[in-house]
């Protein structure tokens, strides 16, 4: 039985205000009387495919995994495979049994784990997912939404009240749970500097004390949160509103420097009447590290660059497309050729 494979969309990050504004414009804003947040975790994108005939298949952001080795933490995505292959057609015989249109579902979620100092019962020997922040000794699998698919070719996504009911029941208990529900304008103002929940929540480790005092104000932060509305909630153009808030240690964008004296920059500072300033504000490590994360870490380095720009550019046309669209098609390949070889210096950078 074939599997049709749909990418989860890029998040939008909360400080594009262009953004914000679409979502209060949107026809069902009034409509989303409560918004939830929940704990971001950093870990690899991945999610389980189950089709009618009941068979199940892996994927990272992009892709059905069929080699192991090729995603990347073989051992990690055998152990998750394998804990939670049956739960996922538990899941799936749950939600067909309440919509017998159903004919697949993806359980989308992060890959993570590997380590955590206090416990020491999982896979020493083994590389944990990121060592940014820690969440278990073991590898694990956090469900944050649910896609299914129909009859007609239509497919709908699952609310959280209806995750938080149905997943429990197939064995699925570590997924994301509401820190705060309230108004949009509360949500957007939680406070994400915090230690990450996921260790104590799920796991009952003991808190960690230790931290970096130049970059983190509390120990273990968390990666940040993801807020969305209590019903599936859309723009104009047909995309979901999901909303991200990350703390400043995993912001993908950095403060501009307008100062720099690299002849590249100076040249295309002034093509771009000072555009490129902006737009290399978002060409970051951070970016690249969360490429690899959507990829897997074997990836090749053209796909993580060329996946690294295409995300430079899609979140920069947030704020900016008008200007960007105003630059001379020259200029901007001229640009676009620099993010490139930014890209590349952070992928060998990381090797």
């Amino acid at each position: 039985m074939s599997h049709s494979f749909k990418k989860y969309s890029s998040i939008t990050n909360h400080y594009h205000k262009g953004f914000l504004i679409k979502i209060q414009e949107s026809s069902g804003f009034n409509e989303a009387k409560e918004w939830i947040v929940t704990e971001k975790v950093h870990g690899y994108n991945f999610s389980f495919i189950v089709s009618k005939d009941r068979s199940v298949v892996v994927a990272g952001r992009n892709m059905i995994i069929k080699d192991f080795k090729q995603f990347g933490h073989e051992e990690a995505v055998k152990q998750v495979r394998q804990k939670y292959n049956d739960r996922a057609i538990k899941l799936y015989d749950a939600i067909q049994e309440e919509n017998q249109n159903v004919t697949q579902i993806t359980i989308y979620g992060e890959l993570f784990g590997g380590l955590y100092p206090t416990n020491k019962e999982g896979h020493p020997t083994t590389k944990p997912i990121f060592k940014e922040v820690l969440y278990h000794s073991d590898f694990d699998f956090y469900v944050f939404d649910v896609h299914t698919f129909f009859k007609d070719g239509s497919g709908a996504w699952l609310t959280h009240d209806v995750l938080d009911t149905i997943l429990p029941k197939a064995g699925f208990f570590v997924y994301a749970k509401p820190l705060f529900r309230g108004s949009f304008e509360d949500a957007l103002k939680f406070n994400v500097v915090l230690s990450s929940t996921i260790p104590s929540v799920f796991y009952n480790h003991p808190p960690l004390n230790t931290k970096n005092k130049e970059t983190d104000p509390v120990a273990n932060i968390m990666e940040g949160v993801v807020i969305k509305p209590n019903i599936n909630l859309f723009l104009s153009n047909g995309d979901r509103v999901v909303i991200k808030k990350k703390n400043e240690k995993f912001l993908e964008i950095t403060k501009p420097n307008k100062d720099s004296k690299q002849d590249e920059d100076v040249v295309l500072n002034k093509k771009t009447n000072g555009l490129w300033s902006e737009l290399k504000m978002y060409v970051t490590m951070n970016r690249m590290k969360s490429t690899v994360s959507k990829m897997g870490c074997h990836a090749d380095e053209h796909s993580l660059v060329e996946e690294f720009e295409n995300d430079v550019l899609q979140e920069f046309g947030v704020d900016h497309q008008l200007k960007w669209s105003k630059i001379n098609p020259h200029t901007r390949t001229l640009a676009c050729k620099r993010v490139r070889k930014f890209g590349y210096e952070f992928v060998r950078e990381m090797k």
